[in-house]
């Protein structure tokens, strides 16, 4: 019943893609039975009984559907098989705008990012990674400010993609999403070594008492990521929109060409020039080097 319910949730979301989806899924779970089959009659059986001892616990249901949306579909034509929808009721309408209206299951500890700041990010998040879980891995309150350490217990997540959070003495949360987590590098990742599509990568902002922007991947550059703990982290390239220092304390936004992206930092004046001593806070000014009051970082498993 679990995966029923699962399958028709994402069926009225998604469309008859799902069912394709799924039913590859199942396939490929029971790859090792088929495979091992010497008879036509013994494969036969194979495929009439899928799913069958699948079992019916929350994990059995999150691994088949991690598996159905681990597959990218290259073909279009296979997102909607039916000519016309089935009811008025779920046909989009003229001024109809797609809404994800979940957030990412998020387990404690699962850092300071407000909900809804998850909910805009969960929906530029690629559909093959939505389903996978964000799982804390690195926070300096933890773990202690050092890239080394950060860059040691990443090595463990590899394979994930990630999400990371800077938050600033302002208020402003600024960060990103990487097909690629964080490793160390000799200069920048070559994009042949990535294992998830680099268009899938984002920058994203919420200054304080404004709403979340979202900057994506460009394609003018192949400069996504490097990081050393002698260097430093930097996300993007001709100047990166987010750049942070071995002791993550410090940090730095320039307008990036890899996202098309603003400095995602606008310091207030007070900050830019302390020396004013007015005590007031003038509009903000973009470019400056900003104070990291917490830096996370969260594997999508």
């Amino acid at each position: 019943f679990r995966a029923l319910c699962r399958v028709v949730g994402s069926f009225l979301v998604e469309g008859s893609e799902v069912v394709l989806r799924y039913a590859l899924a199942l396939l490929r779970l029971r790859a090792p039975q088929i495979l091992a089959c010497g008879t036509s009659e013994a494969a036969k059986e194979q495929l009439q009984n899928l799913g069958h001892d699948l079992g019916d616990t929350p994990d059995a249901i999150d691994n088949m559907t991690k598996v159905a949306y681990s597959m990218v579909l290259k073909e279009d034509g296979l997102a909607r098989q039916s000519s016309n929808w089935g009811s008025t009721y779920v046909s989009p309408k003229m001024d109809y705008m797609p809404h994800i209206f979940c957030r990412p299951r998020l387990f404690e500890p699962c850092g300071k990012c407000p909900g809804e700041v998850w909910e805009v990010l969960w929906s530029f998040v690629p559909q093959t990674c939505r389903i996978l879980d964000p799982r804390l891995i690195y926070s300096p309150a933890v773990h202690g400010t050092s890239l080394r350490t950060c860059l040691e217990i990443t090595k463990k997540y590899a394979e994930s993609p990630m999400m990371f959070f800077l938050f600033t003495t302002s208020g402003d949360i600024i960060g990103g999403f990487s097909p690629q987590m964080l490793v160390r590098t000799s200069g920048y990742l070559r994009l042949s070594e990535l294992s998830r599509p680099v268009e899938d990568a984002f920058v994203f902002r919420r200054l304080c008492g404004r709403t979340v922007e979202v900057f994506v991947w460009s394609g003018e550059n192949e400069l996504i990521l490097q990081a050393s703990e002698v260097s430093g982290m930097a996300f993007g390239g001709d100047a990166p929109a987010i750049s942070i220092n071995k002791d993550l304390q410090r940090a730095h936004s320039s307008s990036s060409q890899s996202f098309r992206s603003p400095p995602l930092f606008e310091a207030y004046e007070e900050e830019a020039n302390k020396s004013s001593g007015t005590g007031t806070r003038a509009p903000r000014v973009s470019n400056a080097d900003f104070e990291v009051l917490g830096f996370e970082v969260l594997a999508l498993v």
